[in-house]
């Protein structure tokens, strides 16, 4: 990355990160290798293929996401991008926090792009150049590290099966030669962590603190009913936003879990 909120030269350029869109089964041998040599060795075919499907997967407004503006703002970019956005068509503006796996940045669209925008009612504005994403990026360097992977396609799973308006948004998944990354919700707040460090005698006042801890309830609840269970419910986790609710968001340690079975003798028994 470049000084001054640019992306470094060795980034694609606009509409070129999402690509990897061969078949599996169109590869011919020896592809495997040639796939790994081509991604600076972070990877092989099989990872390839996952991150090719992953950052093909179409993104659309669910029900909960109608009212965010956001949406309309990134379609009518791409209109007059005439194609796909990529990591090249946002400019940095901080960074908001690096974790085990990722690091994240308050972006916005740069350039002339950023003359179409209107973002939502309650993160984005809606006067020109106010939109805000929060853009979290994975580098494949770390691909290789135990489980990372599958972390990071779990969370791109949760973030573009779940619609909850306490679970952050998802917009687009971009693709570079060092790195993926997420365009997501940014709420405007932060997250809780570093609300209560603002806040008298570092915590909340009952009736609010009874309020974000039911809105986190309701969304882990969610969660299990989508068949996830979350493992990393932390204040840094929750992220605060204008209208006064929370959206959970960091979902790389989550699981996906199978219902359990009820065999036929514990049937027979909860039966008795």
């Amino acid at each position: 990355m470049g000084k001054g909120g640019d992306w470094s030269s060795s980034s694609a350029g606009a509409g070129q990160e999402v690509q990897y869109q061969r078949s599996a089964s169109l590869q011919p041998a020896g592809a495997a290798a040639r796939e790994k040599a081509s991604n600076g060795g972070y990877y092989g075919a099989t990872t390839a293929r996952q991150i090719s499907a992953m950052c093909a997967r179409p993104a659309s407004p669910k029900p909960h996401q109608q009212q965010d503006g956001n949406w309309a703002v990134l379609e009518r970019a791409e209109a007059a991008n005439g194609g796909p956005l990529g990591m090249a068509n946002f400019t940095i503006l901080k960074k908001l926090g690096t974790g085990s796996s990722a690091t994240v940045y308050l972006v916005k669209l740069r350039g002339d792009l950023s003359k179409v925008q209107g973002g939502g009612e309650e993160e984005g504005g809606s006067a020109p150049g106010e939109a805000r994403f929060a853009l979290k990026i994975f580098h494949k360097k770390d691909f290789a590290k135990k489980n990372r992977m599958r972390r990071v396609l779990t969370e791109h799973s949760i973030l573009s099966d779940t619609d909850h308006p306490f679970i952050v948004s998802l917009y687009r998944t971009f693709h570079q030669d060092t790195s993926v990354a997420f365009l997501m919700e940014h709420c405007y707040h932060g997250d809780m962590y570093q609300t209560i460090q603002r806040q008298p005698h570092s915590r909340f006042p009952e009736h609010q603190a009874k309020v974000y801890a039911a809105q986190v309830v309701i969304a882990l609840q969610y969660m299990h009913v989508q068949g996830y269970i979350y493992r990393d419910l932390k204040p840094e986790n929750i992220l605060l936003c204008k209208g006064g609710h929370v959206k959970l968001t960091d979902f790389d340690l989550s699981r996906a879990v199978e219902p359990p079975s009820m065999s036929l003798e514990s049937f027979r028994k909860s039966k008795s």
